[in-house]
């Protein structure tokens, strides 16, 4: 199955949903950027199979320039709130935002 297959995309600038739910990508991205792990985002979405989020989180590293512009101009218009997070959830923010760097050394 592609990719593309777990989404509604539209051409308006705040239209990529999962499919058949009102969950934007932009809400999936910003929890994997603070760490969240699937438990948490199953509980933050539990109409969301499993399947859906790791999807979401696989279009987001395959298409990462072309998302993370997207999540810009939501975040300019509207900040993306996720909740609480907690300190080992942060620790894996920290980790995912340096891996790139930390792997290179």
């Amino acid at each position: 199955m592609e990719l593309e297959a777990y989404f509604d995309i539209r051409d308006d600038p705040r239209s990529i949903r999962i499919r058949d739910t009102s969950v934007g990508l932009e809400q999936i991205v910003a929890r994997y950027h603070a760490g969240f792990d699937m438990w948490r985002m199953r509980r933050d979405f539990p109409d969301l199979s499993e399947e859906q989020v790791y999807a979401a989180i696989a279009y987001y590293l395959h298409n990462r320039p072309e998302v993370d512009a997207y999540v810009a101009r939501i975040e300019e218009q509207q900040p993306i709130v996720i909740g609480d997070i907690s300190a080992d959830e942060k620790i894996h923010a920290i980790i995912r935002a340096h891996e790139d760097e930390w792997a290179a050394s």
